[in-house]
């Protein structure tokens, strides 16, 4: 991918984790059905949903630093996903190809770039030694 930011996030690593987290289908259904019921609970699904899916990066994110950290002074960069400054969304296709997402986790990519189920997430997590 050619990102000026990702590059820079990735600055100082000489290794990263690549990884795809879903909160599930059952949110995406919860979602749809109270589009169609009550526009409220449905904005209150999607929060709950992005805070779902986030809260579960974040705990991957603590697990890797604590198993990979063990004996060793290692320095982890924010993660980073396709959308966020310069890395295209199109950098998706490549991560789905990479971990195949699909048949691993359940998640597809559309056309359009965004995946499904809807609160689904990719990124890129860069760590190297502490200098």
């Amino acid at each position: 991918a050619c990102s000026k930011d990702l590059s820079k996030n990735l600055s100082g690593c000489n290794r990263a984790i690549v990884f795809a987290a879903t909160a599930g289908v059952g949110i995406d259904r919860l979602i749809g059905k109270y589009n169609r019921i009550s526009a409220a609970k449905a904005v209150c699904l999607q929060a709950l949903g992005s805070e779902r899916v986030e809260s579960l990066c974040d705990a991957f994110e603590k697990d890797i630093q604590n198993e990979m950290t063990e004996g060793e002074e290692l320095l982890f960069k924010p993660r980073f996903s396709p959308g966020y400054g310069d890395l295209s969304l199109e950098f998706q296709k490549e991560i789905f190809r990479l971990l195949d997402c699909p048949k691993r986790i359940g998640v597809s990519l559309g056309e359009s770039l965004l995946m499904s189920p809807s609160k689904s997430v990719t990124a890129i997590i860069g760590f190297g030694e502490k200098q």
